[in-house]
């Protein structure tokens, strides 16, 4: 399976006061950047061993608060199964501020390639599955 996580890390220097910029008070910084490298999540265990860390999903996002702010979305492989158990997933999340809109998806199926190739390969394999069948199918 492969684990999913975005959300929005607030700055520690961000102002509480009642003397906020216009821009923070009217929330204009929707756009989420990078989280820094300090802050990003680790993997305890559970982790695949060809993807041990946490990387952006390049070219996809996750829209919140009805499509106005914008997430940057992470993923991290997990190790596959073995017959019948369950992966012990633990994550020590670093956030050293503020996170909102905090979201962990799980999918299906282990994503080591990037997310628009997965349903290619994906294909291919079940194709390759299939394909004693389709050779003696095509026997008669």
């Amino acid at each position: 399976d492969t684990l999913y996580v975005a959300g929005r890390i607030r700055s520690v220097g961000g102002s509480e006061s009642p003397r906020k910029t216009w821009i923070e008070a009217l929330d204009l910084n929707r756009n989420s950047t990078e989280w820094p490298r300090g802050e990003m999540p680790t993997i305890v265990s559970g982790a695949h061993p060809q993807c041990a860390h946490f990387k952006r999903a390049d070219g996809f996002s996750i829209f919140v608060d009805n499509h106005r702010l914008h997430l940057p979305l992470y993923k991290m492989v997990l190790r596959a199964p073995e017959e019948g158990k369950p992966v012990d997933v633990c994550v020590h999340w670093n956030f050293r501020s503020r996170v909102e809109a905090l979201t962990v998806i799980l999918r299906e199926g282990l994503v080591l390639t990037s997310e628009d190739e997965h349903p290619k390969r994906a294909f291919m394999q079940e194709i390759e599955t299939l394909r004693p069948f389709i050779y003696f199918a095509s026997k008669f």
